[in-house]
């Protein structure tokens, strides 16, 4: 449904661009210049979102201005690309973010994780069209008009029930013969898998981070005991968690060591405390941190800064419904840019 948002939002800024502007259309291709447009204008509120409404909730801090800030430096040449520290690592820890339920409008107000997911395409007899019990309220998922919000999870190992003890994707492996065998299991272990098999270890990622930038956002390796869980724990998880997890880990002594980057991570965030006083998984560690806002900032143009302004989610959905500021945003933005968008 957060997808229909974005395309409800095109369609709208393509409307007021052919209803303000069609003499500045080519009269040959009129409809795709202005996709095109609307395309630039959507894209540069993305980006503005994602800079400024949800980088900073989940970065650490002082790695946040270091990249973002006004004054922030640029990225090193060669840089933009997607590595696999993010792809597969920091990426992954949005697992993390999952509630085990949700609220979803005021007459579904505890709905199971996986019940959620089960409204895809990718199932075997996809649940479509949803009914409007399904509808979701996005005030229940954003801070609109004084709205509180359910809060994601925090950052931490202790991954939602779902995604710990159930199999949701295939994982291909060979037997002596060679041939392939198919086994399924729980998302948490495929993250850790995957990391396993193609990215260096979590503290390898951090021994590499402090060379590259030493001191500068106090990353620091984790190994040994400061792999054992915290005492946090979400109040969806279910009684007693830590001690089993750290039973585990000491039962294995080498993973604690050679941690696989997505689980290294989460424990980075779970035992961290950045400079505005969050702890406990409230966002990131430097090394998770440094891995999202490097890649991002790489994939951001050289003159991103001037594009955007300091847009909100909320602000955001409100245009996708047609709000009236929506229309002097768009005529400022082709005004601004004709000749570059047109």
């Amino acid at each position: 449904q957060l997808t229909l948002q974005f395309m409800r939002l095109h369609n709208n800024v393509v409307t007021i661009i052919e209803k303000n502007h069609a003499t500045k259309l080519p009269e040959n291709g009129q409809i795709s210049a202005s996709y095109h447009v609307a395309r630039q204008f959507v894209i540069r509120l993305f980006r503005s979102v994602v800079v400024h409404d949800y980088l900073p909730r989940i970065l650490d801090s002082k790695v946040y201005e270091h990249y973002f800030s006004a004054s922030a430096v640029g990225v090193d040449p060669g840089a933009k690309r997607i590595p696999v520290e993010y792809l597969l690592g920091a990426a992954r820890c949005g697992h993390a973010m999952s509630r085990r339920e949700y609220a979803m409008n005021s007459s579904r107000q505890r709905s199971d994780l996986g019940e959620i997911l089960n409204f895809s395409s990718m199932v075997a007899v996809p649940s479509f069209p949803i009914g409007s019990d399904w509808t979701v309220d996005w005030r229940l998922f954003f801070e609109i008009d004084g709205s509180r919000p359910q809060l994601a999870r925090r950052f931490t190992p202790y991954l939602p029930v779902l995604f710990t003890t159930e199999s949701h994707e295939a994982l291909m492996r060979f037997d002596q013969r060679g041939l392939p065998v198919t086994e399924r299991h729980a998302l948490g272990f495929l993250d850790m898998a995957r990391c396993w098999n193609s990215v260096p270890s979590g503290q390898e990622c951090a021994r590499q981070a402090m060379a590259r930038c030493p001191g500068q956002f106090g990353i620091r390796e984790l190994k040994g005991d400061d792999m054992l869980p915290g005492q946090f724990r979400h109040p969806q998880d279910p009684q007693p968690t830590v001690p089993y997890l750290a039973d585990a880990l000491r039962a294995h002594p080498w993973f604690m060591e050679n941690t696989p980057l997505s689980y290294y991570l989460l424990q980075e965030a779970a035992v961290h405390r950045d400079e505005r006083g969050r702890q406990n998984g409230a966002c990131m560690g430097p090394l998770g941190s440094y891995i999202i806002a490097a890649t991002i900032r790489a994939a951001l143009p050289d003159n991103w800064q001037s594009q955007t302004g300091r847009l909100d989610m909320a602000t955001l959905l409100a245009w996708a419904n047609a709000s009236p500021a929506l229309e002097h945003e768009v005529d400022a933005f082709v005004q601004a840019n004709a000749a570059s968008t047109i």
